[in-house]
């Protein structure tokens, strides 16, 4: 059993190509980083809308994913870092506890975790990367 853990920042786009349509979660470091700018940049290429407005979804659509790969908005993503235990920076929160994706990449080299608990840690990491 692992702790439930936010692992990286995702945003929810809708690609539409045609008469399809399809609701898709792009995943990062940080929202509209590279890796998300040259999906949506690919698919724009081979001929498909991308809304990634978030126009009517909490938050604008940005979010993270678990552990598990399951989307949670930026409050919910918050919860769930601070009840795990998680190490990540308190400083970059948004407002109303809203986790922003500097809370998981920039981490102060000085902690209050100890290391068992990072070394736990990275070890679910690793274990979602080489799963992932």
């Amino acid at each position: 059993m692992h702790k439930n853990l936010i692992l990286a920042a995702a945003n929810q786009i809708t690609v539409t190509k045609g008469d399809v349509e399809k609701e898709l979660i792009l995943v990062d470091s940080c929202h509209f980083g590279r890796n998300m700018q040259e999906v949506m940049k690919f698919l724009r290429e081979i001929g498909c809308t991308v809304d990634a407005k978030g126009i009517g979804l909490p938050d604008r659509g940005q979010g993270f994913i678990d552990e598990s790969s399951n989307f949670h908005y930026r409050s919910e993503s918050y919860k769930i870092a601070t009840a795990s235990g998680q190490l990540f920076n308190d400083d970059y929160t948004l407002p109303d506890n809203k986790l922003d994706s500097s809370c998981i990449r920039h981490i102060p080299v000085e902690s209050e975790k100890s290391l068992p608990d990072q070394i736990e840690i990275n070890k679910i990491i690793g274990d979602f990367n080489y799963n992932g």
